[in-house]
């Protein structure tokens, strides 16, 4: 019997969530995490590549290397002053935004590990899914996280910053991208295996482009390609 995870709520009286407990529940998207928690542990919530954003409650102080390792869609966490220690080894994915107050472990934390921060104030209002205007799209703070539309033709809606992991995957009816001035990073596979993409116009502001991003687009005739990549 196979069991799909969507969501969890934690009753107040949890204190520890062990190591890797949620490891790999791919269709978790939400998370409630117990107020009395002292701890994020280990590979607790790694592989659980839908989940969005996540609250860490005030009073956990120590969140554990690749606690989130593998959550291609996170695109925020907002870090309490309580936290005093965050594993140093993959513990979220690299277009993550850190929210988090100034002074914080969590800010020092961000910085020295490449991480964007955010005054945690505008944490709540961030969040950009199901708009109308996008409603192809998944987008949290800048972060396209996967195209849901069938159009042959799209525009990368303007604010996002990240093309997220497989955002695009598997679209085979998609023919040109038009990719808008802003976007900085395309990631891993993010048009993998779109067979009949034949156009994709790259901004100037790229700066990142993953392996494998175009994997198996063999029909792309043009790309318009900007003056520097790393």
């Amino acid at each position: 019997m196979n069991i799909i995870i969507k969501n969890i709520s934690f009753p107040s009286s949890v204190k520890t969530i062990g190591d890797s407990a949620f490891e790999n529940c791919s269709a978790l998207s939400e998370v409630s995490l117990p107020t009395g928690l002292s701890e994020i542990s280990r590979n607790t919530f790694a592989g659980c590549s839908s989940l969005r954003r996540v609250v860490v409650p005030d009073g956990v102080k120590a969140i554990g290397d690749m606690a989130y390792y593998g959550c291609t869609s996170l695109s925020a966490v907002l870090i309490p002053d309580s936290v005093e220690s965050i594993g140093t080894f993959n513990t979220f994915y690299g277009h993550t935004v850190i929210y988090c107050n100034e002074n914080s472990y969590a800010n020092k934390y961000a910085i020295e590990n490449g991480y964007k921060v955010k005054d945690p104030d505008q944490f709540l209002t961030a969040d950009k899914q199901g708009t109308e205007e996008n409603k192809d799209f998944a987008i949290s703070d800048g972060l396209l996280t996967k195209y849901t539309g069938a159009a042959g033709e799209v525009t990368i809606p303007e604010g996002v910053t990240v093309i997220g992991c497989e955002a695009f995957r598997d679209c085979k009816k998609l023919k040109k991208v038009i990719i808008p001035e802003g976007v900085e990073c395309i990631e891993y596979g993010a048009f993998w295996e779109c067979t009949g993409l034949t156009s994709v116009s790259l901004p100037d502001s790229l700066t990142t482009l993953y392996s494998r991003a175009f994997f198996n687009c063999s029909f792309i005739k043009m790309l318009f390609q900007p003056n520097h990549i790393l």
